[in-house]
């Protein structure tokens, strides 16, 4: 879909030193919102969407990921992007709340309700190899997963995977999925990354 954007800005001369701010036409049902701020030395940009339709982005996301057609979504999320560019260090953070969460296909042997979870991901773009952290969190409501039941409210999940990328493939230097009660998994990978 087609994506209107539009923006304002001041730059001044003599320091460089630069604010812009702008917005964008809805995108799942969320408004569009970047700033950027920056002089000579760092630069940093935003990109915010609150209120994510989760069956909305569904839709929008449907040419790239593919899903199980008979699965229904629906929650709202708020996701929040951020770029620090510095003299010798580029970074990208993000961040993904997902509230009221829910999901079931036509034979309901897969079934969300009241689902609560976040992701927050860390990328550092000027290491070399490039490294990436992610922690997921899910602390709110239950699915079913054909006979396998998960109950958040009684066991929160956690998960953490550090990582690197590189030419030679993507190297997990640490996961750990803890569930409270129920399990801990700890382990690393290793994977070659072949062109689809």
């Amino acid at each position: 879909p087609k994506i209107l954007v539009t923006g304002e800005g001041s730059w001044r001369s003599d320091t460089g030193a630069f604010i812009a701010q702008g917005s964008g036409s809805p995108i799942a049902g969320a408004p569009l919102q970047f700033p950027a701020t920056g002089d000579t030395t760092r630069m940093r940009a935003q990109a915010s969407l609150r209120g994510l339709q989760i069956d909305a982005l569904r839709t929008l996301l449907a040419p790239h990921v593919q899903l199980p057609a008979d699965i229904e979504a629906t929650g709202v999320g708020d996701l929040e992007v951020v770029l620090v560019r510095e003299t010798a260090r580029s970074t990208l953070d993000a961040n993904l709340t997902v509230r009221g969460a829910g999901f079931q296909n036509s034979d309901y042997t897969w079934i969300g309700e009241k689902l609560q979870f976040t992701l927050q991901g860390s990328v550092e773009l000027s290491a070399t190899p490039i490294t990436f952290a992610l922690l997921a969190n899910a602390a709110n409501g239950q699915a079913l997963a054909g006979p396998v039941l998960l109950d958040f409210d009684k066991n929160p999940l956690t998960l953490r995977v550090t990582g690197n990328h590189a030419a030679t493939g993507l190297q997990i230097t640490e996961l750990r999925s803890e569930q409270r009660d129920l399990a801990t998994v700890v382990g690393t990978a290793a994977l070659r990354l072949a062109p689809f």
